[in-house]
């Protein structure tokens, strides 16, 4: 593939997005994520079957039952159906940033050392990341017959995520579950504690229901963190094993 015409896939619709990458050792890399499409364009993929049609909703209030709620997409689902909601990588991009640190370090993000050998930052990271490979070009497509065959490094690491090119792992999210997931995937907390002081605070000034849920629906997602991490990372449970999984 020339290298005007893959930049032109990766910078498909204009939501493509670099990470840039400190190696250490003075060797800094690019990490090109590929284009995805914006949630009211997904269900309407040409390449669309198979992919979960299927809201799933973080249920407001007191912190017991379901945390979780799934909802059908209608057949005809239009903008204001998804107010609210993003198409969701079931595993955040950016979480190659700290893995290529990993693998040159051979020390993980929690400080523990890694069990498997490290990489060469040059050799690897900087010099084939984004070299053409003709022999992985003719590796298996991603995602079955009909997916994407990058043959670079970066394009086949990236479209795996999730892609125009293979939207199947995509799913319907509450943005609130997208963003506490955005916070626990960097090994942070899924909701920061001093929004719970200014929730709490907001809930006594104003003494109202809706102040009093948005607290409550702060705290739920502290107490169910492990649970949304599990959910983003199965993304084609059924509804009945959604629903086991998070009561």
């Amino acid at each position: 593939m020339h290298e005007s015409e893959r930049k032109r896939i990766l910078d498909k619709r204009g939501n493509q997005k670099t990470y840039q990458v400190d190696l250490g050792a003075n060797v800094g890399i690019r990490i090109i994520a590929a284009a995805y499409p914006r949630l009211v364009e997904l269900f309407g993929l040409q390449n669309g079957v198979g992919i979960l049609r299927s809201y799933f909703r973080l249920i407001l209030g007191y912190c017991t039952g379901t945390a979780v709620d799934i909802v059908p997409v209608p057949p005809n689902a239009d903008q204001s159906d998804f107010t609210g909601y993003e198409a969701e990588h079931p595993i955040d991009r950016q979480i190659m940033r700290p893995f290529a640190i990993a693998t040159c370090s051979g020390v993980l993000p929690s400080g523990q050392v890694a069990n498997i050998p490290t990489l060469d930052r040059q050799l690897f990271w900087k010099n084939q990341l984004h070299e053409y490979n003709g022999r992985l070009a003719g590796e298996s497509a991603i995602g079955g017959p009909n997916g994407p065959q990058p043959g670079y490094v970066n394009d086949r690491i990236m479209e795996s995520f999730g892609s125009y090119n293979y939207p199947y792992p995509f799913m319907a999210v509450d943005e609130m579950i997208n963003g506490a997931k955005g916070r626990i995937m960097q090994l942070q907390p899924a909701t920061a504690p001093n929004e719970i002081d200014t929730l709490a605070n907001n809930a006594v000034q104003q003494d109202t229901d809706e102040a009093a849920d948005r607290l409550l629906q702060a705290m739920r997602i502290v107490s169910r963190q492990p649970l949304i991490l599990a959910f983003t990372l199965s993304p084609h449970l059924s509804s009945i094993r959604a629903n086991a999984a998070l009561t």
